[in-house]
């Protein structure tokens, strides 16, 4: 039998479910500011209690500081020593509006706003996601300049969905499982890529040899630093050619030709797997391509951060792209293999 949907009521933040109620934070928390030792008092900052700034919050849980203060900065100071599971809320600039949940015992400064959830009420975790969830809500009442700000009123008159507290709990642990595994998945990316740039650095130093073996390879010094006394030196242009719209080429203006914006070259990913097509007489602008190119973007930040991609894919035997990017194919020697060009890439410059 299929389960049935449950009853709604309208309020000032939206939908919900009939037997949940709205609150403002301030109804169910307590709220302070933390505060900024002097910077005159060294003492102040020779201690082993966490001080957090800002910019540290990163919406999950946070139990160390890039700055420590001492136990006189608590004594004698405006800094607060806030108790673990406390939640804090960014009020400044650029990161209004960041969260974090104290894994610790620890201060912050003024800054940021910590917020002390009646637990007969309220879930601190619950709290949080809900913070993040409605954080554009709660920005558009910053006030302030170029920078805006937010204040401890508008965080106390937040409003928020407050459900029976065993109900706050399971979807804070639900909110939480997703968020663990996130963590997890680009945990794992994160260590694929320092591997594969371990990889890219043995081999193109000493080549294709296992790691045990590397000592039986003779090397010798180049601009680029040391490589197989083997291998030769070259400059790109002695191996490739930019790739150029033969004269030969007829085109009508009704052809329709795959063209390749900067948002579909990936920094991940060494192929690309969305073409637009469009239209000759559509395309005002754009670089020619070939079948087999390697693309490398050549603006900032995007050659920084590795957009280049290999055209093996390509619908046609040619297309355009966006004037941001370089095609590169081999010359008539064919002596290095664009793919291989593509991997010098990441590993000179990215």
């Amino acid at each position: 039998m299929q389960a049935d949907v449950a009853e709604k009521k309208e309020t000032d933040i939206g939908d919900i479910p009939t037997d949940w109620e709205v609150s403002k934070i301030i109804d169910v928390c307590d709220t302070t500011a933390g505060g900024t030792p002097s910077r005159k008092k060294p003492k102040y900052y020779e201690g082993e209690i966490s001080w957090f700034k800002s910019g540290e919050l990163n919406d999950g849980l946070i139990n160390d500081s890039e700055e420590k203060i001492s136990q006189k900065a608590i004594d004698e100071s405006s800094a607060k020593l806030f108790p673990k599971g406390t939640i804090l809320i960014a009020m400044y600039g650029a990161t209004a509006g960041k969260t974090a949940k104290l894994g610790i015992d620890a201060a912050t400064n003024q800054a940021i706003c910590a917020i002390f959830p009646d637990e007969t009420k309220l879930d601190g975790d619950f709290l949080q996601y809900n913070l993040i969830h409605s954080r554009n809500e709660l920005l558009k009442n910053k006030h302030g300049g170029a920078q805006s700000n937010l204040n401890q009123g508008m965080v106390k008159n937040h409003q928020i969905p407050l459900p029976a507290l065993t109900e706050q709990r399971k979807i804070a642990s639900i909110l939480t499982t997703g968020r663990d595994a996130i963590e997890q998945t680009e945990a794992v990316i994160q260590a694929t890529r320092e591997l594969k740039k371990s990889m890219m650095k043995h081999l193109f130093t000493y080549g294709p040899v296992p790691v045990d073996q590397t000592d039986q390879v003779e090397l010798k010094e180049t601009e680029i630093g040391p490589i197989p006394s083997s291998w030769e030196l070259v400059e790109v242009d002695e191996v490739f050619d930019f790739s150029r719209k033969s004269r030969s080429l007829d085109i009508e203006k009704d052809d329709e030709i795959p063209f390749i914006p900067m948002e579909n070259i990936s920094e991940v990913w060494n192929e690309i797997d969305l073409y637009q097509e469009k239209k000759w007489s559509e395309i005002n602008s754009g670089s020619y391509v070939e079948k087999g190119d390697l693309i490398v973007a050549k603006i900032t930040p995007s050659f920084e951060n590795g957009k280049q991609a290999m055209l093996n894919d390509l619908p046609n035997e040619f297309g355009y792209a966006t004037t941001e990017i370089w095609a590169l194919h081999p010359n008539k020697e064919k002596r290095v293999l664009p793919e291989l060009l593509f991997l010098l890439f990441k590993k000179t410059f990215h």
